[in-house]
């Protein structure tokens, strides 16, 4: 991304020839320091900036300088990645409890984190960092088992009756990150990052998703909301390695998905891809 600057200049005129340009990074500040004929312009930039002729206008150069500022954190951006309930045991045998043996081909993870925030331990190289997003989960059933609730209990069921090419649980989270982030090169903006810590959320939604035939007719229930005893609260261990703009993330719930007073516990895990912006 190009950042143009626009110098103020006094007089009434600037001066029609070329003069020595030299450039100084203030890398705290994130800024540029441009000094000609003695006189010294202050320009704020992000990535990249272009320095333009004095007289005309016109690019001084073909290729921009670059100034040097790094990618600092990784969290704001999108993720996509599979959900898969395990144990406290660590395995994935729901045998006595199959309604909670979700398929992970039917469940999703998604994050749009929209806000993060960079505080600096060693320079770019080593941080703290946290910000705001939105993680929406996705948990689908197998074959046709679907599940309803009462005032103090969630139980699963099969309708032999329904055929359902659709029927997930679906829960929405505001969740706040505080991670430690390494960079390495730390003056480059496509830099390797590495983050790790603790996600915190809490949960603004949840409802069930379901689309079946059922006696030759097709019905299609897009929003049956309800609590389905989420904990109103969820905590995740979470580790987030990347290239540049890319990269992959592992995390895994220490908090059940469910209200263990009401449903056997189990644990959230998830992994997928990340794209920063």
């Amino acid at each position: 991304m190009f950042l143009a600057g626009f110098v103020l200049a006094s007089g009434l005129g600037f001066a029609q020839k070329e003069e020595k340009v030299v450039i100084k990074v203030v890398k705290n500040n994130e800024e540029i320091q441009i000094n000609e004929n003695g006189d010294t312009t202050l320009v704020q930039v992000e990535e990249e900036v272009e320095i333009f002729n004095s007289g005309n206008g016109a690019p001084r150069s073909d290729k921009p300088i670059k100034t040097g500022v790094s990618k600092r954190s990784n969290w704001s951006g999108f993720d996509m990645g599979v959900n898969m309930l395990l144990t406290p045991e660590r395995t994935s045998d729901f045998n006595g409890t199959p309604h909670l043996d979700f398929d992970p081909a039917k469940s999703w993870t998604f994050n749009f984190n929209f806000f993060e925030h960079f505080f600096s331990l060693y320079k770019d190289g080593f941080g703290v960092v946290t910000g705001l997003g939105v993680n929406l989960s996705h948990f689908g059933y197998r074959g046709n088992y679907t599940v309803n609730y009462d005032m103090d209990s969630i139980y699963g069921f099969v309708d032999p009756n329904r055929s359902y090419s659709r029927n997930r649980l679906r829960a929405a989270y505001l969740q706040i990150p505080l991670l430690l982030q390494i960079n390495f090169p730390s003056k480059n903006s496509d830099n390797f990052n590495l983050s790790y810590g603790f996600v915190g959320g809490v949960r603004i939604g949840s409802r069930l998703r379901q689309k079946y035939i059922e006696n030759n007719q097709s019905f299609d229930i897009k929003e049956k909301r309800g609590q389905y005893f989420f904990n109103s609260f969820k905590a995740d261990a979470t580790i987030r390695l990347g290239y540049g703009d890319w990269g992959a993330f592992v995390n895994y719930s220490i908090v059940p998905l469910f209200d263990k007073n009401v449903v056997d516990p189990v644990y959230n895990f998830s992994f997928g891809l990340m794209f920063n912006f």
